[in-house]
């Protein structure tokens, strides 16, 4: 008996974007783009992230 080969798999592509958050016009066109994720970037904004408690 002969064993069959295994199918391909489809693993589909996934997009992730980086931009800056400093940048308005581009955080506004992240909204309408095809990413599956869009990640702001925050160093050099001068934005600052405050991961205390309290």
């Amino acid at each position: 008996m002969t064993a069959k080969p295994n199918p391909p798999v489809h693993r589909p592509r996934r997009s992730c974007l980086y931009m800056p958050a400093s940048n308005d016009r581009a955080m506004a066109k992240a909204a309408g783009l095809a990413a599956d994720v869009v990640c702001d970037a925050l160093r050099g904004t001068g934005l600052r992230i405050d991961q205390s408690d309290g």
